[in-house]
């Protein structure tokens, strides 16, 4: 048991991870030391050094740290420059926004083939957009601006993303007219679109009920409609019900299944 403790240990530590004690010999390095050190080696090096320039919010280091992101491969490493970048602040997106969708290969390409059977907004998975949404509500402003400045669908799609899920959990909803503008310009783009129904379930309102009620009696999209289902469920309203009510009959077996969830879900809510 020990020598398979010891190989775990070894396994963890060509990954990056550190104990506060290996971060300690670090604290005393002036930043640009430790920018250098950035590119040591050693992933646990790699690790103390982002650490100590996000407890420090360095903003000299967002370059290096977003450069780094983008070919780290050890996974102590990724966390630990992605909570430096969050705790830096929005400061970092403009930089962080070049590599939004640029960094893994994790990102939907394309329309998802079943549901997502979780009742809370899906974690992104872009690796940038994840540092951005840790920024919380401060960061939606620069997002919405970007909505409007990204010609590239698959940044596009992302950014979406992030806005959905910080408008989520902050309950700020002063994304969606914007939201709503880009599903007009993007009516065409099946992926953007069904991001968009995603995104909604963060803005319980009579008109963004309405919209999903389109979406799921009349979309000709198997997933549009299960997504409309699922933001309908998630909005919770007398209203939403009575919609999902209506599309329990739907001939795609996964909006079905959606549908029964959500109403599943709203009445479990009631209780």
């Amino acid at each position: 048991m020990p020598e398979l403790n010891s190989k775990k240990q070894i396994a963890r530590s060509a990954r990056g991870e550190i104990t506060p004690e290996f971060l300690k010999q670090y604290l005393q390095y002036e930043d640009q030391d430790l920018l250098r050190l950035l590119n040591d080696g050693d992933p646990r090096v790699r690790t103390a050094v982002a650490g100590i320039l996000g407890q420090r919010r360095t903003m000299d280091a967002i370059p290096d740290l977003c450069h780094r992101l983008s070919k780290e491969k050890a996974l102590y490493v990724k966390i630990a420059i992605s909570d430096a970048l969050s705790r830096i602040g929005i400061v970092a997106i403009p930089e962080l926004s070049r590599y939004i969708g640029r960094i893994g290969a994790n990102q939907y390409q394309s329309l998802p083939e079943d549901i997502f059977k979780k009742w809370d907004y899906p974690l992104p998975r872009d690796l940038v957009i994840r540092s951005i949404i840790r920024m919380g509500a401060p960061a939606l402003d620069m997002l919405n601006q970007y909505l409007f400045k990204i010609n590239d669908k698959a940044v596009l799609s992302e950014i979406i993303d992030a806005i959905g899920y910080i408008s989520f959990y902050s309950k700020d909803r002063s994304s969606f007219e914007n939201l709503m503008t880009t599903l007009a310009k993007n009516a065409d783009h099946a992926l953007i679109v069904w991001k968009v129904i995603r995104a909604l379930q963060a803005f319980p309102s009579e008109r963004t009920l309405q919209v999903l009620e389109r979406f799921l009696l009349d979309s000709d999209v198997p997933q549009h409609r299960w997504e409309a289902a699922r933001s309908l469920g998630q909005i919770a309203t007398k209203e939403a019900a009575e919609y999902l009510e209506m599309a329990k009959k739907d001939q795609q077996d996964q909006v079905r299944e959606m549908v029964e969830s959500a109403l599943g879900y709203i009445q479990d809510k009631e209780k």
